[in-house]
């Protein structure tokens, strides 16, 4: 199984990613808890998803998804 942080990486923002993503929140929620890390990191990842969705900026390769570039 991928975990949550390769799977929100790689995520293009679809309907598909977002039911995908609310559903793993669900789960997270149900067996760690509201305020457990995995819950905020899928927040954070749906956040953004649906973000990307509205503004039609969404692509596998968006900066926000893998933060600065590094270094050469």
């Amino acid at each position: 199984m991928t975990d949550i942080h390769t799977r929100s990486r790689e995520a293009l923002a679809g309907p598909r990613v977002i039911e995908d993503l609310n559903r793993l929140l669900e789960i997270a929620r149900r067996e760690h808890g509201p305020q457990a890390r995995s819950a905020r990191y899928i927040e954070e990842a749906l956040v953004r998803a649906e973000g990307e969705a509205r503004e039609g900026t969404a692509r596998a390769t968006s900066p926000a998804w893998y933060g600065p570039a590094p270094a050469a």
